[in-house]
């Protein structure tokens, strides 16, 4: 069940959904592993701190910053066949802005996804699409080109192959600093052998970790939310998004009314209880989103009698040229692409999805 959200501002979408994440019909694996390049990961827990068991999801991730790497590096056959093939690679040039910058993102797919400015469109020379997001009777200022890394056909000698590697070097030899994390098909192989490959070709590579913090918000305002007490034909669902946005932001809830700077009212029916704050922010892959979706689910399952809900709220990169899928992320009034699960022991959840203007959405 979904609704669009009334009133929205013009400068996004926004989306609410409800279902069970036993529905044989429930998507949020499929929607989750799909936002590709997520750069933040924050729960609240209401009546309590952020366990070690959901926190501790985060440690793990090994990402790296691949400085100066030449873009043609992504089409070697050697890097195609060892890493492409045989993982889920996740490759995104990083302090690109989209609105103005070639961007680059390498997905899971093994596609290659290059936003590119008119002048490099037309001195590079490879075929690709205006961007949807071109205004109309106006003449297109970015463009888009697809590259099939996996493709048969995809290989040196054969014709495509070589004019893709003709015009990335001969025409036009792009630079860019690249966020990478590779997740290999075989537990076998480790993930920090991309480090390796791109270390061994003469290339700078630091590993990224996982900036976090956590926080315990004291006496604050929080209402008290149950499944059933939702419904598309009002905007209650709104209300609550507004306050976990507010939350997160470290706004003060106190209703007060006299108070100068935030008079705000938190949804009724609230109490006053501490909540529990975590953030995690990086280049954070799709597979520790899902872990730690996983564990908030069986937290709250378990300790229902004082977690009555909880909720997990991911931000993708405002420039990355993907947001979901394949689908094109434009940068105008702003880049958002972020969706929150709001989750009940039961195993019923809410979903907010959240898109910028220029968003082709999910």
């Amino acid at each position: 069940m979904s609704a669009p959200f009334p009133n929205a501002s013009p400068s996004g979408k926004l989306v609410f959904e409800k279902s069970s994440f036993f529905h044989k019909n429930s998507r949020h694996k499929k929607f989750i592993s799909e936002h590709y390049f997520n750069a933040s990961v924050s729960v609240l827990l209401p009546g309590e701190g952020i366990p070690p068991n959901i926190s501790s999801q985060l440690d793990n991730e090994e990402a790296y910053l691949v400085h100066r790497l030449p873009l043609i590096r992504l089409i070697d056959k050697e890097f195609i066949e060892a890493f492409v093939k045989k993982g889920c690679m996740y490759f995104l040039s990083h302090d690109t802005q989209l609105d103005v910058h070639d961007c680059v993102a390498l997905l899971p797919s093994g596609t290659l996804v290059l936003n590119v400015t008119k002048d490099t469109y037309e001195q590079l020379g490879l075929e690709g699409k205006p961007s949807v997001f071109t205004p109309r009777h106006q003449k297109p200022n970015k463009y888009v080109i697809h590259i099939d890394l996996t493709a048969d056909f995809f290989m040196p000698g054969r014709k495509n192959y070589n004019r893709v590697w003709w015009c990335l070097k001969d025409r036009l030899n792009l630079v860019f600093d690249f966020l990478v994390r590779w997740v290999p098909d075989d537990n076998n192989i480790c993930p920090s052998s991309i480090q390796q490959y791109f270390e061994n070709n003469g290339y700078e590579i630091t590993q990224v970790g996982v900036k976090q913090k956590s926080a315990l918000l004291k006496n604050r305002l929080t209402p008290e939310l149950s499944d059933n007490r939702v419904k598309t034909s009002d905007d209650s669902y709104m209300a609550t998004y507004e306050w976990l946005g507010a939350v997160s932001c470290g706004t003060k809830l106190d209703g007060a009314a006299d108070d100068f700077l935030n008079t705000y009212q938190p949804p009724d029916p609230c109490t006053p209880q501490d909540i529990g704050h975590h953030q995690g922010t990086g280049f954070i892959s799709p597979d520790i989103v899902n872990r730690v979706l996983d564990s908030v689910r069986s937290h709250v399952e378990k300790n229902s009698n004082k977690t009555p809900w909880a909720a997990v709220t991911v931000h993708g990169f405002a420039d990355s040229p993907v947001s979901w899928s394949k689908r094109e992320h434009g940068f105008y009034l702003g880049g958002d692409n972020l969706y929150t699960y709001v989750v009940f022991p039961d195993q019923q959840y809410w979903l907010y999805s959240a898109f910028s203007t220029y968003d082709e959405g999910y």
